[in-house]
C-alpha cells in the first residue's frame, strides 16, 4: 500500500513538472489570444459580433482587444444588457465578462458628458482594470470614463461612466458631486462581494436605492444563496443567469501537499526550485506572513511584488503595476488581490494559507484564487499547502463543492521527477538564423526587451556593408494596440529629437513592417491591426511556410489575400517611382512588388549540392533552394530590405507618414505642451555635457543665455496659458 502511495505521488509530481515547463514555454513563446483560439474553442462560438447589431466602432474596438467573437457568456448577457433588461450572471473567470458588460453598456451611452453609467467593483485595482478596459474601448464611440478612488481629490465629474467603490461612489452621491438623475444602468462587478453584508453591502444598497429607476446588472464567478435572495429583492423582476453549483475552470488543474507548519517555508522555496513557472501568486491569511516571504525570496534573489490591506494607494498601484508588466516574477498577497485582476502570464497559485476565516473554509474566496491562473482558456496550476487538521478539512470541503480531487504529492517526489528530467537526452539545438551563410554576413547583434504587452527583438545585421536594424514585435496580451502604440513611439522620440539642440541622434522611426499573414483564416482583430498598421508605415505582406501550400493553392490564396486588402483599407509598399530611376531597376520594381503578398521558404539549415553551400528545407524528395526566385519570394523580399529599395523605405517614411505624424502632434496643443517642456528638458542636458561645467553656477548662467531654450520654454507657457484661457 505504501509502495503504490510512492509511485502515485512520483507520476503526480512528474506530471505537474512537466505539464507547468510545457505551459510556460508556450506562455513564452505565444499570445494568450492565439493559444485561446487554438486550443479554447469551446469558449468561442460561430455568432460574431457584427450580428449583435453592435455599434461598428465599438465592433472595431472589440477587434482591436483581441476578440474576433464572442464568448459563451459574452452571447448570453450581451443581447439582455442592450435590452435593458434587470439580470444576474454568473461566470468563470477568464471567460470576458467585463467586456460583456462593456459592449452591453457603451451602445446606449450618449456622448453628452452626463454620467449615465456606475460600475462598482471592491477594490481599488480592480477599479483601476475595469476603468482601463472600459476606457481602451470607449474611445472609439466617443464615452469617457471616470476611475473614481478613495483619496482622489474630484471635483466636478462629466464624464458618462465612472468606475469605483461602493464607499466612494456614494460618498460622491452624496456630496453631490456625482449627479445621479442622469445614471440609466449600475454595473455591480464581483456581486457576492459587493453586496456582502459582513463588508460593503449596505454602500451598494444605499447606491441602488438611490438610482430605483436604473437598470441593474450583476457579475460575480460566484453567488452564495443569500447573495442571491438579496438581488432579488432589490431587482424582483430580475433576469438570473446562476450556474448549477460552484464550478472550477476546465483548464485549471488542482494539487496539494502535506507539510509541516514548521516546514512551510523551505518547501515553498523548494518548489521554486524545481517548477518552471512563468508569473505566480502566493496567497497567505496575514500582513505578517506577506511580510515573512518577502525578506525570504528576496534573499533568494527572487524579484517580488507584495500586497496587503494596509498598504496606501501609491504602494498598491506600484506593486500591481510592477507585477503586471512582468517586472516581477512573484506575487505575494493577502485576499485583497483575489478577485478580478487579470493577468495572463500567472499559470501557477501557491495557497500558501487556505482561505478559512474563523475556523470556516471559505469556498467563494477559493474559487477567485484559483481563478487568478488559468485565464482565458490557458491552463492553470493551483498547489495547496496543507498543514494542520483544519486545512485539510478544507481541502475536503473544496474538493466537495468543486466536485474535483486535488492530487497529492510531496517535496521528495517532485525532486526526483526534477532530476530525473534533467538526465533524459535533449534534442541537438537547431542552427541559428545568424549563421554565416554567404560572405560578408555577420551575426546579428540581439538586445530584448519585454513588457506586460509586447516583446521587441532587435536585430543589428551587416550584408556587404549594408546595416539592417530589425524589430521583431510581438504581443502577448489582448490588446493589439501595444503594437500602433509602439510605432507611434519610435516617431514621437523622433519628433522630440528633432526639436532639440543635437544635430545627430539615433532615428528609431519604423521604416518597414514585414507583416506574417496567418496560414488559416484571418480574424478581424488582425485585420484591424494591419489596417492601422499600414497606415503609420510600409507594410509588406508575407506568406510564410508557402511550401505548404500547392502551386494552385498559393496562387488562389494570394488572390484572396490582395481582395482582403482591398476591401479593408490596408495599404501595401509600392516603391515611390520616378523617371530619375534606371529603366532596368523600375522593371525590377514593378516585377517584385506585383508578387505581393510574398510567398516566403524560411530555412536556417544549410545543404552541401553540387559543391555548394546552399540554404534551404529538406524533405524526403529532395530540398528546396530557398533563394530560387522561381520557387520562393525569399530573395525578392531581401531585395527590398537591403538592396534595390532600402533608400525608396526611408523616403517613403519621411513623406508618407512621418509628416502626417509630425502635423498630428503641431495640431494637439497639450502633446506640444509636454513636447516643448521635455525639449527644454533635453537642451539643458545635452548642454550640460557639452560644457561639462563643474561651476553650477557658471552652466546656468549658460543656459540661460541659450535661445533654444528661451524659444522652447516660451513655447510652452504660451500653451498652458492658452489652455487655461480656454484658446
Amino acid at each position: 500500500m505504501a509502495s503504490s502511495a510512492l509511485s502515485s505521488d512520483r507520476e503526480t509530481a512528474a506530471e505537474l513538472l512537466r505539464l507547468l515547463n510545457e505551459d510556460t514555454c508556450e506562455l513564452d513563446q505565444n499570445t494568450v489570444k492565439e493559444y485561446r483560439l487554438r486550443k479554447g474553442e469551446k469558449l468561442l462560438i460561430k455568432q460574431k459580433f457584427e450580428e449583435m447589431q453592435l455599434p461598428e466602432n465599438l465592433v472595431r474596438a472589440l477587434y482591436m482587444k483581441g476578440f474576433d467573437r464572442p464568448s459563451l457568456i459574452q452571447k448570453s448577457a450581451i443581447p439582455l444588457i442592450t435590452l435593458g433588461v434587470n439580470c444576474a450572471v454568473q461566470s468563470k473567470s477568464g471567460t470576458g465578462k467585463t467586456v460583456a458588460y462593456a459592449a452591453g453598456v457603451l451602445q446606449k451611452v450618449s456622448p453628452d458628458r452626463r454620467t449615465q453609467v456606475l460600475v462598482i467593483t471592491p477594490t481599488q485595482e480592480l477599479s483601476r482594470q475595469v476603468g482601463r478596459e472600459l476606457g481602451d474601448i470607449g474611445q472609439y464611440v466617443g464615452v469617457t470614463v471616470l476611475i473614481a478612488l478613495k483619496r482622489r481629490d474630484i471635483v466636478q465629474i462629466d464624464e458618462e461612466v465612472v468606475v469605483g467603490s461602493p464607499g466612494t461612489i456614494l460618498r460622491l452621491l452624496r456630496d453631490g458631486k456625482l449627479k445621479h438623475m442622469h445614471i440609466s444602468t449600475v454595473v455591480v462587478d464581483e456581486a457576492d462581494a459587493t453586496l456582502s453584508p459582513d463588508g460593503m453591502g449596505a454602500d451598494t444598497v444605499q447606491i441602488l436605492e438611490m438610482v430605483k429607476n436604473a437598470q441593474k446588472i450583476f457579475f460575480s464567478a460566484t453567488y452564495s444563496e443569500k447573495i442571491k435572495g438579496l438581488i432579488s429583492a432589490i431587482a424582483p423582476d430580475i433576469e438570473s443567469m446562476y450556474e448549477a453549483e460552484n464550478a472550477k475552470p476546465d483548464e485549471i488543474r488542482l494539487y496539494c501537499i502535506d507539510v509541516k507548519r514548521s516546514d512551510k517555508i523551505q518547501t515553498l522555496m523548494g518548489l521554486y526550485n524545481y517548477l518552471t513557472v512563468a508569473q505566480s501568486i502566493v496567497f497567505v491569511s496575514t500582513k505578517k506572513m506577506v511580510d515573512i516571504l518577502k525578506d525570504v525570496f528576496e534573499s533568494d534573489m527572487f524579484t517580488v511584488s507584495f500586497l496587503h490591506g494596509d498598504m496606501d494607494q501609491h504602494e498598491r498601484e506600484k506593486a500591481v503595476s510592477d507585477f503586471r508588466d512582468a517586472k516581477t516574477k512573484v506575487l505575494i498577497a493577502t485576499d485583497v488581490f483575489s478577485r478580478g485582476m487579470d493577468i495572463p502570464q500567472v499559470n501557477l497559485i501557491l495557497n500558501f494559507d487556505l482561505p478559512v476565516y474563523n475556523g470556516q473554509p471559505s469556498i467563494e474566496t477559493y474559487i477567485h484564487r484559483i481563478g487568478r491562473s488559468g485565464r482565458f482558456g490557458r491552463a492553470g496550476f493551483v498547489v495547496d499547502f496543507l498543514s494542520s487538521e483544519a486545512d485539510v478539512l478544507a481541502e475536503a470541503t473544496f474538493s466537495k463543492e468543486l466536485r474535483c480531487c486535488s492530487k497529492k504529492f510531496t517535496l521528495d517526489s517532485l525532486k526526483e521527477a526534477f532530476v530525473a528530467s534533467q538526465n533524459q537526452q535533449r534534442p541537438q539545438g537547431r542552427l541559428g538564423i545568424h549563421q554565416n551563410i554567404k560572405a560578408g554576413c555577420t551575426p546579428p547583434l540581439v538586445e530584448k526587451t519585454r513588457g506586460n504587452e509586447i516583446t521587441v527583438t532587435k536585430n543589428e545585421i551587416y550584408e556587404n556593408d549594408i546595416k539592417l536594424s530589425t524589430v521583431i514585435a510581438t504581443y502577448h496580451g489582448e490588446d493589439a494596440q501595444a503594437i500602433i502604440s509602439y510605432l507611434d513611439s519610435m516617431n514621437l522620440e523622433y519628433f522630440e529629437n528633432e526639436r532639440g539642440l543635437k544635430t545627430s541622434f539615433v532615428d528609431k522611426r519604423i521604416y518597414g513592417c514585414i507583416f506574417l499573414l496567418p496560414l488559416d483564416e484571418i480574424k478581424q482583430s488582425e485585420i484591424e491591426m494591419m489596417r492601422l498598421v499600414s497606415q503609420r508605415c510600409n507594410f509588406i505582406p508575407i506568406i510564410p511556410k508557402s511550401d505548404t501550400f500547392t502551386t494552385e493553392e498559393l496562387a488562389m490564396h494570394k488572390q484572396k489575400m490582395m481582395e482582403m486588402f482591398g476591401d479593408n483599407e490596408i495599404s501595401l509598399y509600392w516603391p515611390g517611382i520616378t523617371q530619375d530611376l534606371d529603366a532596368e531597376l523600375i522593371q525590377e520594381m514593378h516585377s517584385i512588388v506585383q508578387k505581393y503578398p510574398l510567398a516566403v521558404v524560411a530555412s536556417e539549415n544549410v545543404y552541401e549540392h553540387k559543391g555548394e553551400a546552399i540554404r534551404g528545407r529538406k524533405y524526403r524528395w529532395g530540398f528546396i533552394d530557398i533563394e530560387n526566385e522561381e520557387i520562393s519570394d525569399f530573395f525578392n523580399l531581401r531585395k527590398i530590405l537591403v538592396h534595390s529599395f532600402l533608400d525608396d523605405l526611408v523616403y517613403q517614411t519621411d513623406v508618407n507618414f512621418y509628416e502626417k505624424f509630425r502635423q498630428r502632434c503641431i495640431e494637439d496643443g497639450e502633446l506640444m505642451a509636454r513636447i516643448e517642456e521635455s525639449v527644454v528638458a533635453k537642451l539643458k542636458q545635452d548642454i550640460s555635457e557639452m560644457f561639462v561645467a563643474k561651476d553650477a553656477q557658471k552652466t546656468e548662467a549658460v543656459l540661460e543665455d541659450v535661445p533654444e531654450i528661451q524659444v522652447a520654454s516660451d513655447n510652452a507657457g504660451q500653451v498652458v496659458e492658452e489652455k487655461a484661457a480656454g484658446v
